[in-house]
């Protein structure tokens, strides 16, 4: 769950961002409602721990699974892809 909030924050910042230019100059006006989805938006990658921290959590909780799969343990659900390594 670490992995999704990392990757899902930072993913709602830029198609924000995205969004807001998509909208040309209208996106800077405070109406658009940009600035203050933005300033609603920001500091959710640092709630309950920084993404970088989270992503490399989840990546070396990943590497273990594989390094299991590579010595022919089974992986248990909701893991079980990986054994078809």
């Amino acid at each position: 769950m670490s992995g999704f909030k990392a990757l899902f924050s930072n993913q709602g910042i830029l198609d924000v961002e995205e969004a807001r230019r998509t909208c040309g100059g209208a996106g800077y006006q405070s109406n658009a409602g940009f600035t203050q989805l933005f300033g609603d938006i920001s500091p959710i990658p640092t709630y309950e721990g920084e993404n970088n921290v989270m992503m490399g959590q989840a990546s070396r909780f990943l590497v273990k699974l594989i390094k299991k799969v590579a010595g022919n343990k089974r992986l248990e659900f909701p893991f079980t892809y990986l054994n078809d390594m």
